[in-house]
């Protein structure tokens, strides 16, 4: 079970933290960078099996999500996201122990994101699950939406995506349409900011720059909010492990058999843990 703290970002904006304390001796410390849309809270589940297998984890709620102080799915900069992420990065770390940043959907973007820029401190090993390298957004509506953000950049849509497909489980999307903390609806400003940090990232995989640290990929290959493809491009990448997980829809770990997952991953981690330095 995880324990719950406010803590101010470096502009003042009150962040909820949540953290699960590990069984027995930690091995590593993990950051979970949750994604668009959702708050910490609904990552019990891996935070819990993080914790479990000796992992101390953290996880906060993005600004204007969840529990966090902000105006709701909104970023006044893209930067202010990565900042809380290397902020909460350095203060989750202890001494002696590999660090891990696990990023899902808008958050595994950011996390792509944040590994690509050299100014920004790097952990010792990554996970990016289905990352928002791609949408499925019409042409037409990617064109106008960052002429919306800088002539209206609150004006808030509904977000590009239904509870339903984020798990085949059908509980797991009745659960998140009946939770208080979660967002249906995303400012233009945000968004931009998503489309602007995809093509970044994008721009940097193809010309050939590499991720400082081992990173594994997960991606279901039936998922219909982050096209499977647009994470292809990293299949093979140097230090990136992509592995595409048969029939899984948007939240991997959400999944039916989503625990055998988690545990997967946690055993990639724990191999990389051998050899991080």
């Amino acid at each position: 079970m995880s324990t719950t703290r406010d803590l101010a970002a470096r502009d003042g904006t009150r962040l909820l933290v949540r953290s699960w304390e590990a069984a027995g001796e930690p091995w590593a410390t993990a950051l979970i960078v949750h994604g668009l849309g959702e708050h910490s809270g609904r990552w019990e589940a891996v935070g819990a099996a993080f914790a479990a297998a000796g992992i101390a984890t953290e996880s906060f709620d993005h600004r204007g999500h969840g529990s966090s102080e902000g105006r709701r799915a909104h970023v006044e900069r893209w930067t202010d996201l990565l900042d809380d992420i290397d902020d909460r990065l350095a203060a989750s770390r202890r001494a002696g122990l590999p660090a891990i940043m696990y990023g899902q959907s808008m958050g595994g973007l950011a996390v792509a994101d944040d590994l690509l820029d050299v100014a920004r401190p790097a952990p010792d090993l990554a996970v990016l699950s289905s990352p928002a390298l791609g949408d499925r957004l019409s042409p037409a509506l990617r064109a106008i939406v960052p002429a919306v953000a800088r002539i209206a950049p609150t004006v808030a849509v509904a977000n590009p995506f239904t509870p339903a497909q984020l798990s085949r489980d059908p509980s797991v999307g009745t659960a998140y349409a009946a939770d208080p903390l979660t967002t249906s609806r995303t400012t233009a400003r945000l968004g931009a900011a998503i489309l602007d940090a995809a093509r970044r990232v994008n721009a940097k995989v193809a010309a050939g720059e590499r991720f400082p640290c081992p990173v594994l990929l997960i991606h279901g290959d039936a998922d219909t909010i982050i096209p499977p493809g647009s994470t292809a491009s990293l299949d093979g990448y140097p230090g990136v492990e992509r592995r595409v997980l048969p029939g899984v829809l948007h939240e991997p770990h959400n999944d039916p058999g989503g625990d055998a997952i988690v545990g997967d991953v946690i055993a990639w981690l724990r191999a990389g843990a051998g050899t991080a330095t």
